[in-house]
């Protein structure tokens, strides 16, 4: 990615006064005065790199009209049931509104092992590489060499994990056995029309 130190600090800073904010942008002259640069052209050239590099859209007739544009990489299939094998993929999803840090990506949900945590086949779920499980989570957990959606509990050394549905069973593996692949941090759906 070809910015600035100081353009991404800018970014960092209208992401986290949107955070704050319910999504309002800071105006130019906000962003001026927080990093005390001289001019509010200054500003609008610091802009314009990020927007040139895909990072952000701009309406320049709106005082507030900064979008950051968030993408993820949609990586693959993810059973919410038996566990089966992901595939790697080049698609991107856009996440314009969420407020996302660290690594993630997203997988694509087949199966039904987690309806009653609200997770249905084709739903999108965005995960979290960075973050550890803690008892509760929903995670992507590698078995055997392959994927599944349960939630994650630590029993003493043993891991299990634990689908949604009445109609499947825990899955029972030593802790040396499990690799975490991801924490559910957010789900996506698509309606169809």
């Amino acid at each position: 990615m070809g910015i600035t130190k100081k353009q991404l600090e800018i970014l960092k800073f209208i992401e986290e006064y949107q955070r704050k904010n319910n999504g309002i942008s800071p105006s130019l002259e906000e962003i001026k005065n927080h990093f005390k640069l001289n001019a509010v052209s200054t500003v609008f050239g610091h802009l314009e790199k990020l927007k040139k590099e895909g990072l952000i859209e701009k309406e320049w007739n709106s005082k507030r009209g900064i979008k950051i544009k968030k993408k993820i990489p949609l990586v693959g299939v993810v059973s919410a049931g038996l566990p089966v094998e992901t595939f790697e993929n080049k698609e991107e999803l856009d996440i314009q509104n969420l407020f996302l840090e660290g690594e993630n990506f997203a997988l694509k949900v087949s199966g039904n092992s987690m309806i009653e945590e609200g997770i249905y086949e084709g739903d999108l779920i965005i995960l979290n590489k960075n973050r550890k499980p803690e008892n509760g989570d929903l995670v992507i957990a590698m078995v055997d060499g392959e994927m599944t959606l349960k939630k994650y509990y630590r029993i003493g050394e043993k891991i299990k994990l634990q689908p949604a549905n009445p109609n499947f069973k825990p899955i029972f593996a030593n802790e040396k056995e499990v690799k975490i692949q991801g924490i559910v941090i957010a789900l996506v759906r698509k309606f169809n029309k």
